[in-house]
């Protein structure tokens, strides 16, 4: 509707022409959703405390015993691999 709006006012104002560019209203959308996520985030989730909506906290992980690494940002595969990647090798 807004942009059925822009269209027709941009006959009588150049201006209103720019509603047309697609990147506009995608910059223009985001914009708007972190403006009410801003104003009303908050709330929600008070709201949601209250009411005692929430995940369930399983503690049931994972039982694969990983080494402890030096490096922060080794992925999980290269732990797995070091404990286990020793028996794809043998055959």
């Amino acid at each position: 509707m807004l942009l059925l709006l822009a269209t027709y006012l941009s006959k009588y104002h150049t201006f209103f022409a720019v509603f047309n560019y697609l990147s506009l209203r995608a910059i223009l959308g985001v914009l708007t959703a972190l403006v009410i996520s801003l104003l009303i985030g908050n709330k929600v989730i008070v709201l949601l405390q209250r009411l005692q909506i929430g995940q369930a906290v399983r503690d049931d992980g994972c039982t694969i015993p990983f080494i402890q690494s030096r490096y922060a940002n080794d992925g999980w595969s290269i732990n797995y691999f070091l404990h286990h990647g020793q028996y794809a090798f043998v055959g």
